[in-house]
């Protein structure tokens, strides 16, 4: 990639960051969600810079806001196009929310992946649902489901 800077842009109040000088954008925040919903499409190969820029702001966003993260990843790329780097930003960034997960789904179609994420559905806070791209409208309406929010009285 030769990104000579990532540009920041303001897009339904949050942050958005282009790869300037012709380059193709490999991860994108998808915006037809609820405000309390972090969620991206990832094609090509993920650089750390863009994950930490795209990703990794928009879920520190919703967990500030909220308190609790519904999180959905697009995977129109293979897991073996993301840089060593946003892999760790990413076990990163699971550990540091770790208790504020409240939904997470992957939509993509390598089996393998799809079966990861059903086995952390285990081991992470909050419900984990995998689903292929062909479901992306059903992972859409269950990811965008209202965060149940605890009150002292309930």
């Amino acid at each position: 990639m030769n990104a000579s800077a990532i540009l920041p842009n303001e897009n339904f109040g949050t942050k958005m960051y282009a790869i300037a000088e012709n380059t193709h954008i490999m991860v994108e925040l998808l915006n037809d969600f609820p405000p309390y919903v972090a969620a991206y499409k990832a094609t090509g190969h993920v650089n750390k810079e863009e994950y930490e820029h795209v990703v990794m702001a928009r879920i520190n966003e919703v967990a500030a806001h909220y308190g609790k993260i519904n999180f959905l990843v697009l995977m129109e790329t293979e897991v073996w196009d993301y840089s060593f780097g946003s892999l760790v930003d990413y076990v990163k960034m699971t550990f540091e929310h770790f208790k504020q997960w409240n939904r997470l789904a992957v939509v993509s179609n390598e089996q393998w992946v799809n079966k990861v994420y059903d086995v952390l559905g285990g081991l992470v806070y909050g419900e984990v649902k995998s689903f292929k791209i062909y479901q992306y409208e059903e992972a859409r309406q269950w990811i965008s489901q209202p965060i149940e929010q605890k009150t002292a009285n309930a």
